[in-house]
């Protein structure tokens, strides 16, 4: 768990499909990104955190190298996001 300075918190990063990051990797899956968002404020509507899911047109781009440098700009993008602006919107 990935704690935030407003006391918001966020699971670790689940990658679709799991090896992704290999030459193995299969462009007919779909790709995503998810993981859980969990706010104080949002206690009682999300008990068990909001759920982020993703895509951004990734199951768009058709060449494995291409798709794998996307994943991983997107996953730094959100990382970082996440960390500066402390939350996500709903």
């Amino acid at each position: 768990m990935n704690l935030l300075k407003n006391g918001c918190r966020y699971s670790d990063f689940n990658f679709f499909p799991d090896n992704w990051n290999t030459t193995r990797a299969s462009l007919k899956k779909t790709w995503r990104i998810e993981y859980r968002f969990y706010d104080p404020e949002f206690k009682e509507k999300y008990p068990k955190g909001y759920p982020k899911v993703i895509k951004a047109r990734l199951n768009r781009v058709k060449t494995l190298e291409d798709r794998q440098q996307l994943m991983r700009e997107l996953r730094d993008l959100e990382r970082d996001l996440l960390k500066t602006r402390g939350t996500i919107l709903f």
